[in-house]
């Protein structure tokens, strides 16, 4: 099993927004490592917000034919903190050790966040922006097309009430977007 080779650095593993290079890059420093799969977990968009709409999460299933996809980042340990700050560590979500699968066959233990269980409500709805952004990082490093098309296109949205955030972040993601774009490559 793969470690760390930097004692002062930590795999984290995106699996949400945080997969778009440019929403993370805007939090922390941060270098895309590579693509990895959780085995025997779903993606789930059910982690209540402070803004009342959903956030992703993962759920254990045990089931080997379910498996979730993300984005391995490296992160300076100084990061943690802001990190943290961002992910609601201890407001919502926890963080967790796991064991990732590489593409290469490989195992490799990453951190990521989960959410705690006083935070999980079914049949919330992302806001249109946060789904555009899970969609754009999983695009960005080329995540199946069919996991793509069954774990997150179908997730319905609903409006963010607050006009000007949507568009702020909308406007974001266009801006990174069209940067990756011109670049004819992702942003790393």
């Amino acid at each position: 099993m793969r470690t760390p080779v930097n004692p002062k650095t930590f795999k984290y593993f995106a699996y949400g927004s945080n997969m778009c290079s440019g929403r993370l890059r805007e939090r922390v420093a941060c270098e895309f490592a590579t693509i990895a799969i959780l085995p025997r977990h779903q993606l789930r968009f059910r982690k209540l917000s402070r803004d009342h709409s959903s956030k992703c999460d993962i759920c254990s299933t045990g089931d080997e034919a379910h498996a979730v996809w993300g984005v391995v980042y490296d992160l300076s340990t100084l990061e943690k903190a802001k990190l943290d700050a961002f992910e609601g560590l201890g407001k919502g979500y926890d963080d967790l050790e796991v064991v990732l699968n590489l593409p290469n066959g490989e195992d490799l233990r990453a951190l990521t966040y989960v959410a705690h269980p006083d935070s999980v409500r079914e049949g919330l709805a992302p806001y249109s922006w946060y789904k555009a952004y899970v969609l754009a990082g999983a695009t960005e490093y080329e995540l199946p097309q069919e996991y793509i098309a069954e774990a997150i296109a179908p997730i319905g949205t609903t409006d963010d009430p607050n006009r000007e955030r949507h568009a702020k972040e909308m406007a974001k993601l266009e801006a990174w977007e069209a940067v990756r774009k011109r670049a004819g490559r992702p942003a790393d």
